[in-house]
């Protein structure tokens, strides 16, 4: 009888064992699961700031450059606005251009 008694004990240790490792799995899923969280929130907190950043500077950027458009095209237009058209030297000119030494 004692071998029986023996070899019960040896069950109940080996369970015993078997709850231990199965609670260190929980405790140690557990801590996984909370280290990801924490390590997500501070990703998408680090990501949410480096993409504002790079958003204000396209904005920032983006509008200095409309800026010099707006800029250089008032300048283009005031450059023509202060032009003479001369249709009569232009005709005379194309004419030459096309039609020089095709005279019959």
């Amino acid at each position: 009888m004692e071998h029986l008694a023996v070899m019960h004990h040896l069950l109940d240790i080996e369970n015993q064992a078997a709850q231990l490792v199965a609670d260190a799995q929980k405790e140690a899923d557990r801590r996984i699961q909370e280290k990801e969280e924490e390590l997500r929130k501070h990703y998408e907190q680090v990501y949410r700031e480096e993409a504002n950043k790079w958003e204000e500077e396209y904005q920032r950027r983006l509008e200095e450059l409309q800026n010099e458009y707006r800029r250089l095209l008032a300048d283009y237009e005031r450059e023509l606005e202060g032009r003479t058209t001369d249709i009569t030297t232009f005709c005379k000119t194309v004419e030459t251009y096309l039609f020089e030494g095709q005279k019959a």
